[in-house]
């Protein structure tokens, strides 16, 4: 259930809208075994969106409607708008501007940290990407389905993150993108976070939204996108239940995840990668779902990566949590300049 924070009958927003160096994290990388692909049957009858544009069942733009290379369509218009945060101005497929939280208001946030221990990657084996998007499909039985162990009933966070990267910085770095949201407050934050692990310096672009969600009880779909153009700036887009409520955000490309120009054309893309999953609400919090609750994921990376492969994370140190268990990963397909990667828990 998602439920506005503003007065009742205020009108509601609604969508019509490698590694470089050594990690400080070790990773177990599981193949995935074949046969246990998650099929689209799982997932029918949930509407999904990737960039932006609405499809239905479709879970990934088809190949007539994004060209190869460049910049997914949706992306695109949201590159062409000025720096800050945006709304989808309702009945409409325009963005309006709205203002963004201070940095005062920001720092409040609890850090996160790089999620997806129970989550999914997906991979370019061989070319970099600029886009990396996840599709969540939530099943819990009973309201509010999970809780946090933090900040209680109804809260927790939905984290996309990209691979670490030695920055412009000389320092081990990395990009996450994350709404957290507080059932209890109530509030919900949408950020970018440009994150030196070496040095654990967090800093954050943030919005807040009008809407918050009361647990994932009733909701079937999230969708988190993250963008590094090589231009010196981050974008993200976040939609809420079947494309309803949908925000962007840009901020700084602090150290130069995708190259091009944020320092003068020096460093070279180093984005490659993308996980994520519904985690807890942050300062290593853990978010407990109900029994009998189930979660997917579909992760795609935009630039025609080549030879993507999926794979689930073990023994990843992160703070945050859940308490799904992997039950299977596989690679979906490419189409259209779109790779994608799914998996079941």
């Amino acid at each position: 259930m998602i439920i506005t924070k503003f007065e009742e009958g205020r009108k509601k927003v609604s969508r019509s809208s490698r590694l470089v160096g050594t990690l400080a994290i070790m990773f177990l990388l599981v193949a995935s075994p074949a046969g246990l692909a998650l099929t689209y049957n799982r997932i029918a009858g949930a509407s999904s969106v990737l960039g932006g544009a609405a499809t239905g069942i479709t879970a990934l733009p088809s190949a007539g409607k994004n060209s190869t290379g460049g910049v997914p369509p949706a992306v695109a218009e949201l590159t062409s708008l000025a720096q800050g945060c945006y709304v989808l101005s309702p009945n409409s497929n325009s963005w309006t501007q709205v203002a963004c939280e201070t940095a005062q208001q920001a720092s409040k946030l609890p850090k996160p940290t790089e999620g997806g221990s129970h989550g999914v990657k997906g991979e370019s084996a061989e070319n970099l990407i600029s886009a990396g998007a996840i599709n969540y499909y939530p099943s819990v039985p009973s309201s509010p389905g999970i809780s946090d162990s933090s900040k209680g009933s109804g809260s927790f966070s939905v984290q996309a993150n990209t691979n670490g990267f030695q920055g412009v910085n000389g320092q081990l770095d990395w990009v996450q993108f994350t709404d957290q949201n507080d059932a209890g407050s109530p509030s919900n934050n949408f950020c970018i976070w440009n994150v030196d692990i070496t040095t654990q310096n967090y800093n954050n672009n943030c919005m807040s939204l009008p809407y918050y969600m009361v647990g994932l009880y009733g909701i079937p779909w999230l969708f988190m996108e993250g963008y590094a153009p090589g231009n010196g700036y981050l974008y993200a887009e976040f939609c809420m239940e079947s494309s309803k409520y949908c925000y962007s955000i840009s901020a700084s490309d602090e150290y130069c995840l995708g190259g091009g120009n944020c320092d003068g054309g020096s460093m070279f893309d180093q984005f490659w990668s993308m996980t994520g999953t519904v985690l807890g609400y942050g300062g290593g919090s853990k978010a407990s779902f109900v029994s009998g609750s189930s979660l997917s994921t579909l992760v795609g990376l935009w630039d025609n990566p080549s030879k993507p492969y999926a794979s689930g994370e073990q023994l990843v140190i992160t703070d945050e949590e859940n308490n799904l268990p992997t039950q299977s990963t596989s690679f979906s397909g490419c189409s259209g300049g779109w790779c994608w990667v799914s998996t079941s828990a």
